[in-house]
Formats: structure tokens, sequence, C-alpha cells
């Protein structure tokens, strides 16, 4: 390949001080200006900044392009432009990334460091890490979108295999970082590469998402990228961070396996990506790219965080995806033929159901407020969602529920119903436990039992205890009790 550029440098702004202070810092840290070129997107609404540009590109002595689309929703659809950006680049580029215009190289001829790394590794499939979190290898996809490499400079071949810059309407740093993360983690590949001789200037102040926002303008911003990450967390879009990923793998296989020739193409009707010696032939090998319902619920649950420290079981764009989740189970029980259901649950299923019981708002409800705003972000990712649907579902179960077993309930509600109330509040003391098969029963708190036990024995003594007034006073003495516990279990809730 011959090179024509080793970098481009994608950006978005609409501050010509920003960008005037971004020109001179390239112009006085690179040694060579025919190294590189910056891209830019600008709004059509700002026409005095395609003049500043082109007095720009008389001036400086690296290449500046640019291109003028609508704002549409402003950051949100930025990806729209990095990816329009991305193909005007010059074709034989080596290496692009992607900064914002608050971006400063600290490191003198960066350009000379970069051009170290061409061809490190011999598929020209790898990225360089050179933010301070360069290091971390993160064990969440959740953490990915929040924390992902943000100076990363990534070779034109991977760029190509993962369709662009933007992927899944994300940024760079928070989708290439979920790709990343799937051809790490599922596909057995590292080629994240840390580079401790270029730095950044002001990078904390670079990366600040607020940039002086005041406290509304913030808040509304912050619920915004709320609903950003929820989309991104959907299982369409984790399936799309694996299939990028496969094609990387399946790029690097064919790689190492010296194919003389060979194509990668997806397989979209089987879900796999497929290397074939050209258009016409057999697959060589496949690699598959389904995420199912329990490995979505994995990415969901399964947090182990290793770069920041949040309340992740509250974090709403996770439970806003975990509400959905719930739903498409507790509809998917209610939907099983009878015979089925043990099987069911006994396998994959029954993982899933157990993953969706930590569901933190079944032990813990939210306050008013916060719950309208989950409701906004369910109803964003699942535009069929009505949180008066769900309170209808979710009673309707419970009432069958509470008929006790029979004709009016089953154990598929009884599943359905225990994914939104706990077992031993939705199965009252008088409930006949023997009704529900024993693979069900074995998986129910001790609570449930306890408070069996307490009935049974209430019983027995009411039947020796005919008199009106010694029926008064033990239900009494239970009232009381019943007090004591609710009085406790809220003190070491609070």
């Amino acid at each position: 390949m011959t090179m024509t550029k080793l970098l481009s440098i994608i950006l978005a702004s609409i501050h010509k001080d920003k960008l005037s202070g971004l020109f001179a810092n390239l112009e006085t840290t690179a040694r060579d200006m025919d190294s590189f070129e910056v891209l830019i997107k600008l709004d059509d609404e700002n026409p005095e900044m395609v003049a500043y540009l082109e007095t720009e590109k008389r001036q400086r002595p690296f290449s500046i392009k640019y291109i003028v689309t609508p704002r549409l929703r402003g950051y949100w659809d930025l990806y729209l432009a990095y990816n329009e950006l991305w193909k005007m680049s010059s074709p034989e580029t080596y290496f692009a990334t992607l900064i914002n215009d608050n971006a400063r190289f600290a490191t003198q001829h960066w350009d000379d460091i970069l051009r170290r790394y061409v061809g490190y590794f011999s598929d020209d499939i790898f990225h360089l890490r050179t933010s301070k979190r360069k290091r971390l290898e993160f064990r969440s996809l959740v953490e990915c979108l929040t924390y992902g490499e943000s100076y990363a400079f990534f070779t034109q071949k991977w760029l190509s295999l993962t369709e662009g810059i933007g992927v899944g309407e994300a940024e760079m740093d928070a989708g290439q970082e979920c790709v990343n993360y799937f051809l790490r983690t599922k596909c057995g590949y590292s080629r994240g590469v840390v580079v401790d001789a270029i730095k950044m200037a002001n990078e904390e102040a670079a990366l600040s998402a607020s940039h002086g926002l005041s406290g509304k303008e913030w808040h509304k911003k912050l619920w915004g990228i709320y609903g950003l990450y929820a989309k991104l967390l959907t299982r369409d879009k984790v399936e799309n961070f694996y299939r990028l990923a496969r094609k990387l793998s399946a790029y690097i296989w064919a790689s190492e396996n010296d194919l003389p020739q060979f194509e990668i193409e997806d397989g979209k009707a089987d879900k796999k990506i497929l290397v074939k010696i050209n258009s016409q032939s057999d697959p060589v090998k496949s690699f598959p790219y389904e995420v199912d319902f329990l490995t979505w619920l994995s990415v969901l649950f399964d947090i182990e965080p290793v770069g920041i420290r949040l309340n992740w079981d509250r974090w709403p764009p996770l439970l806003a995806n975990q509400i959905v989740a719930r739903r498409q189970l507790a509809q998917l029980w209610l939907s099983m033929p009878p015979e089925q259901v043990e099987n069911a649950y006994l396998g994959d299923l029954g993982k899933a159901h157990k993953k969706l019981l930590n569901i933190s708002i079944r032990n813990k409800p939210l306050t008013t407020a916060r719950q309208l705003y989950i409701n906004k972000l369910v109803k964003y990712i699942a535009s069929e969602y009505s949180e008066l649907d769900e309170s209808a579902f979710v009673d309707d179960l419970v009432g069958r529920i509470l008929n006790g077993p029979g004709e009016k309930s089953s154990v598929q509600d009884l599943l359905a119903a225990l994914l939104y109330c706990r077992d031993d509040e939705l199965l009252y003391p008088g409930f006949d436990l023997s009704s529900i098969p024993k693979w069900l029963r074995d998986d129910l708190s001790p609570s449930v039992f306890r408070k069996a036990k307490i009935e049974r024995t209430k019983q027995r003594l009411l039947k020796f205890m005919p008199h009106p007034v010694l029926r008064k006073v033990l239900r009494t003495i239970q009232s009381i009790l019943i007090k004591i516990k609710n009085l406790i279990e809220e003190i070491l809730e609070g």
C-alpha cells in the first residue's frame, strides 16, 4: 500500500477560537506538515465558519477539508457527519483519529512517533491507545460506553471492517471500544497498543462532557446521553458490536492462516461472518455473532467495574434495558406451551429468569420523579412500551396468582409474576405451595416456607381455640408482630 497520509484528524466545531488554537498546536508540534490532514464538520447555521476555514486552508501548511451539514439533533447525530468525513479522507491514509476542538498535542514531533507504529501488526488491524485510560481492560461492556479510550488512533483497515468511525450511533471512543471489548473477550485478539510517548495536553478539560453548561442545560444533556447509552445497550446494538468484532477476527484469522486471497462476507441470514476464497466459493470458515437473550442479560447484569465506580444496578441506561428484557421474558413465559415450561426453566431461559430476579426495582421501587425519567428512556428504546399498560399487565398477573392455583392461574403466570414481585410478597401465607412444581419450588426463598409454616401453626392453634376472644387476641398479636417486622426492615434498609 502506498501511504499518502499518515493520519486523518476528524472533528466537529462551531468555535473559531478553539479551531485556531488547535491549528496552531498542530503547526508547532508536528514535524511533517504533509503527513496529516484535518477534516471538520460545520453546521449550516454558521456560514461565517465557512469563510473562516477558507482563509485557514490558504494559510496553514497542512491539508484542511470540511463539510457543511444540518445540525439535526446536534451531539447525537454527529456520528453521521464523522462517517462522511472519514469517507472523504485520503484513500491511503494509515491512521484516523477523532478529537474535539479542545484537544492539543503535548508531544513534539508526535507524527514521527506515530510513524513508528505503521505495520505494527502485519494485517494492519490494531489501534493505538494514548489517553490516561489506555491501560484499562474492561470486563463489562457498559464501561466501554462511559469510559472508553478517548485518544485512539485506528488503522484504516480496522475502520473499513467496522464500517466507519461512528458505530451504532456512537462516537469512536464508545462504539469502537465496544467492538474492541468483544474482539478481546469473545474473539481472543488483543489489538489495542498502549503508547506512552504521545501525550495530550489538558486532557480532562478536553474530555469534559459538560463544557461549562449550566446545571439545567447539563441535566438536559445528561439525559440525552443516557438515551444514547440506553439505545446502545439494546440487544440489536450489542449484537452489532459483536458482529463487527467478528469481522475483524475473521480477517485476522485469514491473515494468520496465509490464505493467498480471501473475502469477508456477512452471512446475515445465519448471523455468521464468512471467510471465502471468492464470492462464489463455499466458506473456508465461519464466525457466528448472534447475541442470544441470556448473553444480552449478561451484558446488562454482570458488571465488573475497572474504570469508574457507579451504582450500576440503578444506572438509568441499564435499568431501562432491564425493564424491556423483563417484559419480553414475561411474555415468553405466558406464551409458552405448558409441556415446554420445565425444560425451558431448567435451561438457559431459567438462567435468564434468575438474572432478571436481580433487577433492583423489584426489591426497591424508584422515586416517582426518577420513575418518570426511566419510563421516558424505556419508551425511547421500545416505542411499544407504556407505563399504564405495564401496570395493568402486572395487576392482572398478580390478580390471577391471588385467586390461587387452578383454572385462572398457571405456572407460566407465576413465573411471569415473579419477575415483578418478590416471592415472599406474592405467595401469601395460605398459598398452597404443593401446587407449585418441585423444579420451581426449590428456587423459592426460605421466607416463603417460613411464612407458610407460621400460617399452618396459626390454623392449628385456631382449631383448638374456638373462643372468639382468644381468636381476636391471636390476630392482634400477629398484627403487632408484622408491624414490628416491617419497622425493622425499614430501619435496616434506611
